[in-house]
């Protein structure tokens, strides 16, 4: 398996960031705090690794929605609601590709080093 990281923010910013999405997920209810931010680089390599078995059911799931009916979510873009669809953030790239490829647009993980 092949993972490329890319850096796309620096260090201050990436930290300005977990703690403003930090902050505004414990003050919503249910308190949350987005998965991107609990894994580092191995946690998100052993994750991705995880969504492969077929024990996963959901990832695979997903993946098949996506590219059976990606279509559909191509055309929803193009509408006033298309800010309603929304990937949300997640170590698993594989759905992410999936996402990209139905013409969601690029998908970049703030969270990862």
């Amino acid at each position: 398996m092949s993972v490329r990281v890319e850096v796309l923010v620096d260090e201050a910013d990436r930290k300005a960031a977990l703690r403003k999405a930090t902050l505004r997920g414990l003050t919503d209810t249910p308190k949350q705090i987005p998965a991107v931010w609990l894994y580092d680089e191995r946690g998100s390599l052993l994750f991705e690794e995880i969504t492969r078995l077929p024990e996963y059911d959901l990832t695979h799931t997903e993946r098949q929605i996506l590219e059976e009916r990606g279509h559909e979510a191509r055309a929803f873009k193009r509408t006033p609601y298309s800010r309603a669809l929304r990937l949300p953030p997640t170590p698993n790239a594989t759905r992410s590709r999936a996402f990209e490829r139905c013409g969601q647009g690029e998908w970049r993980p703030f969270g990862r080093r």
